[in-house]
């Protein structure tokens, strides 16, 4: 840690390794400074990365006009669109499935305001983390029966969920799912949007399902254009909806860059209008005075929206940015935000815990912890830091009678996903998924000590 000016060492980051790049030609920094009216830092900085100038273009004034891409260049986005069009002509009701995390809450935020919108009221299913667990649940299809609902979409799950799109069909429910999760075992819903899917050539991976579910709206909007809807009611801005989009993608961890820039920027500029009543409260609540920066989407109003998801109602998160009464919000907002100062208080206590059972166990390529004492709302973050601290995978699981889930963050080069697909096909899990850095999974507790021995000895 530098403790002085006298300690720094321009040549050294703050952790003390030292900085290694090749200097742009000066000639083509100064190129970018007169052509864009650049600062010298970044002209610098943008020269460095050898774009040519179009993507400089795109990059200082990014336009949804000029770089959003046709939503339809996704496999089975125009299919999707079909099928949903075909449900609002017959007047069939529909649900929405949404993960408990803040992709899940703001993707479905995006179809339900966007459904309203257009005069369709939807019903809203957000599962329980202790309940149901992750993806879709037999008790969510259930949900959706007892409402009478025959068709739903997923959003932020079900690419995997063989299993329960099964049991959806016996109950004469269609699911249409919208994600952005790894291909493993793919289910059979009525249709799926993925830009994993091993055929899909639209280059659109780096999304998260906040971003598809606007694209989706996109292309349905245009459609639904085509065919007169609007032509004796107003048509949705769409623009209103990025700033659902742009904490989707920000809390979510995809990659800043290309689509994903555009989407944060567009909509950090409709969250300055505080135009949603919701994030309005919650930012007065947490005293955020200026103009929000994606930072504070990251570090602020996202781990509050997550905490319901975490520790709390699941549906919180959601209901902030949907609902429209003040006094419901600001009920809400502090609700968030006693959750969230709890899911602190655990955090702290369950990781200085799992600190001091790493110093008791022999060392290996691995962490791999468990407790009966930690909830399990917060394994996934405990696991974070310990990837961040030690470098190394991080298995940590919180276990709740005879069963046990747990959270595993990686490292580069080493894929998440896949071990937990060698877990399943030795039958040491019950379930789990994720992608090559993170992944959850569910355990019987009788079974944890053979996955600790089953890494060790492999």
């Amino acid at each position: 840690m530098i403790r002085n000016i006298n300690d720094f060492d321009e040549k050294k980051s703050a952790k003390g390794y030292y900085w290694n790049y090749n200097e742009a030609p000066r000639y083509r920094i100064e190129k970018l400074k007169t052509k864009y009216n650049l600062p010298e830092i970044v002209a610098k900085i943008l020269a460095n990365r050898e774009t040519n100038d179009s993507y400089i273009d795109e990059f200082l004034r990014p336009s949804l006009k000029d770089n959003l891409p046709d939503p339809n260049i996704i496999i089975n986005m125009e299919e999707s669109i079909k099928i949903i069009i075909k449900k609002i002509r017959s007047n069939k009701s529909i649900g929405l499935l949404g993960d408990y995390d803040v992709d899940g809450a703001s993707s479905s935020a995006v179809l339900y305001k966007y459904f309203n919108d257009i005069g369709i009221y939807p019903e809203v299913y957000i599962p329980n983390r202790l309940n149901d667990g992750y993806g879709i649940s037999k008790n969510s299809i259930d949900f959706f029966f007892k409402k009478k609902i025959k068709f739903l979409i997923a959003l932020d799950c079900g690419t995997n969920d063989l299993i329960n799109i099964e049991y959806a069909k016996k109950k004469g429910i269609d699911i249409l799912v919208i994600d952005h999760h790894e291909v493993k075992s793919l289910g059979k819903p009525i249709s799926i949007i993925n830009p994993k899917l091993v055929n899909d050539e639209s280059g659109l991976d780096i999304l998260c399902t906040a971003g598809l579910a606007f694209l989706f709206v996109i292309g349905l909007n245009r459609e639904l254009r085509k065919k007169g809807f609007f032509n004796n009611r107003n048509e949705p801005n769409l623009k209103n909806l990025l700033d659902f989009v742009a904490i989707g993608t920000v809390c979510d961890l995809v990659p800043l860059k290309k689509i994903n820039r555009l989407l944060v920027k567009k909509g950090l500029d409709i969250l300055s209008l505080k135009s949603n009543k919701g994030l309005k409260i919650l930012k007065e609540k947490l005293k955020i005075e200026r103009k929000l920066k994606a930072s504070d989407l990251s570090f602020y109003l996202g781990p509050c929206i997550n905490a319901a998801g975490r520790i709390g109602d699941s549906k919180l998160g959601f209901n902030l940015l949907t609902n429209n009464d003040e006094k419901a919000l600001d009920d809400i907002a502090n609700k968030l935000i006693v959750n969230n100062q709890e899911r602190k208080t655990l955090e702290n206590l369950a990781y200085i815990e799992a600190k001091k059972l790493i110093k008791e166990e022999e060392p290996n390529d691995f962490i791999f912890l468990y407790s009966k004492k930690w909830h399990p709302g917060i394994v996934g973050i405990i696991a974070s830091k310990l990837v961040e601290e030690y470098n190394k995978p991080a298995f940590v699981i919180s276990i709740q009678g005879i069963r046990a889930t747990g959270s595993v963050r990686s490292v580069k080069h080493i894929n998440i996903s896949n071990i937990i697909d060698l877990l399943k096909t030795n039958k040491l899990i019950d379930a789990g998924g994720g992608h090559s850095m993170a992944g959850g999974l569910s355990i019987q507790v009788n079974k944890i000590k053979q996955i600790n021995l089953f890494f060790r000895n492999n």
